[in-house]
């Protein structure tokens, strides 16, 4: 896979669950942005390694390490030195995509950002009913000087952002 837009990096730890609503939200995006993900599975105890094994067997673009339990900086940090895409995104495997993610940020994968912020929908579920959906948006749009992004940066953080 050459040219690659975007490397979707999903640190897997014991979340069989909901790793296949996450794999599927990503698989399922209609877009012409050229994706690869990579699973970085930290020594799961249940499934979750082995529903890795299975999308990887399944699809081109899945690439799969199984390290020893580190925590998840370091499967990040693994996935980041294994990582082909021009731009980085970090992904939770219990979370996953709005259908329409990669249409919304595919205008601005142009080499013009260094960084893309945007909000996010924190939902809480049991037995995949939805009991309350939280909304975080990002309000700036635009070019950020350094310190004008270290600033907001420091208030998304304190914001769950």
């Amino acid at each position: 896979m050459d040219n690659i837009d975007l490397s979707i990096i999903v640190p897997v730890f014991n979340v069989e669950g909901y790793l296949k609503r996450a794999l599927d939200s990503i698989l399922m995006q209609s877009s012409p942005i050229k994706y690869e993900i990579l699973l970085i599975d930290d020594d799961s105890t249940d499934q979750s390694g082995a529903i890795c094994d299975e999308y990887q067997d399944n699809y081109s673009n899945i690439f799969v390490r199984h390290i020893e339990n580190n925590g998840v900086s370091e499967a990040r940090n693994l996935g980041i030195s294994l990582s082909r895409g021009e731009y980085l995104y970090f992904m939770d495997s219990d979370d996953f995509l709005s259908d329409d993610f990669f249409e919304k940020i595919c205008p601005n994968l142009n080499g013009e950002w260094d960084v893309l912020c945007f909000g996010y929908n924190e939902i809480k579920e049991t037995n995949n009913t939805i009991l309350s959906c939280r909304s975080h948006s990002y309000q700036h749009l635009g070019l950020l000087k350094k310190e004008e992004f270290r600033n907001d940066f420091i208030e998304l953080f304190k914001t769950d952002m």
